[in-house]
């Protein structure tokens, strides 16, 4: 099987990614299982992370699955697909510089404080 995440508003292929399940190619991926008619397949839903840049939000995309290569009626030439959806990047994480500046700040201000003088008055 091979996926391909191709930007079309670049023109850059993203992703490509292939998965082998025969025995007598390059190497059979983890999540296939070997059959006891010596066929392999997925016992369960694979999940795909597609992640891209944040940057290419508004670009075009084509996403394209090939299966094949398969024995005769080893499966219909399909894969399903299903659960699209977009994840929101978590927010970014203030640089150390932004750190030593808010506790230089707040070291400036308690110093200013501390002389200021106090006048007393007495009654």
């Amino acid at each position: 099987m091979l996926i391909t995440l191709t930007d079309l508003t670049t023109g850059i292929e993203l992703i490509h990614r292939q998965y082998n399940a025969a025995s007598g190619g390059s190497g059979v991926d983890p999540r296939f299982t070997l059959s006891s008619n010596n066929y392999y397949y997925t016992p369960l839903w694979q999940i795909e992370q597609l992640a891209i840049d944040a940057s290419l939000s508004g670009h075009n995309f084509l996403l394209s699955v090939l299966g094949s290569d398969c024995q005769p009626t080893g499966h219909a030439g399909y894969v399903y697909l299903d659960g699209f959806g977009a994840v929101t990047p978590p927010g970014g994480v203030p640089e150390p510089s932004a750190w030593a500046m808010l506790i230089g700040g707040f070291g400036l201000a308690g110093a200013a404080m501390r002389r200021r003088r106090t006048a007393v008055s007495f009654a």
